[in-house]
């Protein structure tokens, strides 16, 4: 059966044009993707030197035209639009390292397809945020069977007491070898955490950004070592200068679309919890 995908969806893209690589982000079911949570592990990332290009799923995209609320596309769907995007992104820039990853939905579609994309268009790797291992409420019901079998490295970040997979959960699963997953300190499947921990949501999506960043860099070392000791910010420019040259650009945040006016572009400011503010944000971040 033919799968019938818009030409074109909103993308956002922060980072140097001259990154050492390109992550490819999409969101989760409930929630745009320039979501506060979006916004600020995407703006953290491109603090670090990384390219961050994210996306919208063909649903979010009328949700955003039209102000009302719609259910995900189907699995189908979801997966030909990532598909799309590997395209493009290979299309505009075949010798640039990419990995793709996600926030609940939109990582699980990633971890569904990372092995093929792998063989495919030589992606390096897959990052979840918040993976949906189960519904709320409903242990049962797994999305596990392919992470056993998985071949290309993917990082899971999840919060302790995440509704979708809980530490005492996940811990028990059989996962592949190539599935590394850490965990964020009380947080839930947006990483918030509780009042009792003294931490702060900004703090654990300051730990997250960190966390991927150390993923990202450790599969890149052999092309270009990502120094983090002896970082510093040069004032005014939203700048950092790193150990390797390509990672020494401004961050920035542009929409783009090709048949539609969409909002000006933002301009990101410095700092690790940056917020861009969407229409659908008091959606819940659920998974289909």
């Amino acid at each position: 059966m033919t799968t019938n995908v818009p030409p074109s969806t909103p993308r956002l893209i922060d980072g140097p044009d001259d990154a050492p690589a390109t992550v490819l982000l999409a969101h989760g079911a409930g929630a745009p993707m320039d979501s506060p949570f979006m916004a600020a592990i995407a703006g953290g990332l491109a603090q670090w030197g990384w390219r961050v290009v994210r996306f919208e799923f063909p649903y979010m995209a009328r949700m955003r035209e039209t102000g009302r609320r719609q259910a995900p596309d189907r699995m189908s769907v979801l997966q030909e639009t990532f598909r799309e995007q590997v395209r493009l992104e290979r299309g505009e820039w075949p010798e640039r390292p990419l990995f793709i990853g996600g926030k609940s939905m939109g990582g699980r579609v990633a971890s569904l397809l990372i092995d093929e994309l792998a063989a495919s268009h030589g992606v390096r790797g897959c990052l979840c945020l918040g993976y949906p291992f189960h519904p709320p409420g409903k242990p049962l019901t797994l999305r596990t069977e392919h992470l056993a079998s998985l071949q290309t490295p993917t990082l899971i970040l999840q919060g302790e007491r995440d509704t979708f997979g809980q530490r005492e959960e996940v811990e028990s699963y059989v996962l592949s070898p190539r599935v590394q997953v850490e965990w964020i300190p009380s947080g839930d499947h947006s990483f918030k955490p509780t009042k009792s921990s003294g931490l702060s949501e900004a703090e654990n999506w300051v730990t997250a950004v960190g966390l991927g960043d150390q993923f990202l860099r450790a599969l890149l070392r052999g092309s270009c070592e990502l120094v983090r000791p002896g970082l510093a910010v040069r004032e005014g420019d939203g700048q950092r200068r790193l150990g390797c040259d390509a990672l020494q650009a401004p961050v920035r945040s542009v929409f783009w679309r090709a048949d539609q006016h969409l909002p000006p572009p933002h301009r990101l400011p410095p700092g690790p919890a940056l917020f861009l503010r969407g229409v659908h944000d008091d959606l819940p971040d659920s998974a289909q």
